[in-house]
């Protein structure tokens, strides 16, 4: 429900911004600029995308259990929540969803929704290839690949220069200009920026407790196929669109995403009822 406020605080967004521009709302015009996207109640659009990930996995999870005019509630809150994530301008946060949902119906063994989903996949990359204009913000995706790699490039030497403890959190706001790289707050990526901010021995200690987590999540795939695909869908969510951006590093994406992975050790907890 908080999801549909916010695609409608989104849409009020865009439609300013569009009026700023001067343009029209049927334009369906998005612009490149930070300040020129939708956010919702989020920090940054990026932010917004990634929580609209989440919040469209959950949608799925959920229609995969209800029957009748429940399922109307969850498919009016996905069609929302896809507007919102038209609106935040976000790129690189329809791969995650796309890669995300055949996997969540090839676990609950609905091979027909999995082929389905393959089938829009192709069909969509397809369209997009012919039609790219399609694609937010396509005509600056170029430059933003080539920013991507000098940010990388940037965090790599400074990860050489301090490997084992980091410079603590935000390192490549604050060292950027050493290196000779843009400007940004962080590495623009789950895999570096980690390690430039907290090292190798810091990186190992919370991987250690990462890959402790995640061996119960998938020994829940035997006790609950249906919520292991939820948390599934999740890590799948983190783990690719890491690549391009660190947005799991913030207050609401990151509270989202532990409690959904706490659930990999529900089945263990055994509920006592306590009489009056």
């Amino acid at each position: 429900l908080f999801s549909i406020l916010a695609a409608i605080v989104a849409l009020g967004q865009y439609i300013s911004i569009l009026h700023r521009h001067g343009y029209s709302f049927f334009s369906f015009k998005v612009f490149d600029k930070p300040y020129d996207r939708a956010t919702g109640f989020a920090f940054n659009a990026n932010y917004y995308a990634m929580m609209i990930e989440f919040v469209l996995m959950i949608c799925f999870y959920r229609l995969l259990e209800v029957k009748g005019k429940r399922c109307l509630f969850y498919l009016l809150t996905i069609a929302a929540n896809l507007a919102g994530l038209y609106f935040s301008g976000c790129r690189s946060a329809w791969v995650p969803i796309l890669l995300a949902l055949p996997c969540t119906f090839l676990i609950n063994r609905q091979k027909k929704l999995c082929l389905l989903t393959l089938g829009i996949l192709i069909l969509g990359v397809g369209i997009v290839l012919t039609h790219p204009h399609l694609i937010p913000r396509i005509e600056t995706l170029a430059y933003h690949i080539g920013k991507r790699g000098w940010i990388w490039q940037t965090a790599i030497e400074g990860i050489k220069h301090h490997p084992l403890l980091g410079q603590g959190p935000f390192t490549y706001m604050f060292s950027y200009q050493q290196y000779q790289g843009p400007y940004t707050q962080h590495a623009h990526s789950l895999y570096l920026e980690p390690l430039l901010s907290y090292g190798i021995i810091l990186t190992g200690v919370f991987l250690t407790y990462m890959v402790s987590n995640i061996k119960q999540c998938f020994h829940l795939y035997h006790q609950d196929r249906h919520l292991f695909s939820l948390v599934f869908s999740f890590m799948m969510v983190v783990i690719c669109h890491g690549v391009f951006d660190y947005t799991i590093f913030w207050i609401q994406t990151i509270l989202l995403f532990f409690i959904v992975l706490a659930s990999g050790d529900l089945k263990g907890v055994k509920v006592v009822q306590v009489d009056a």
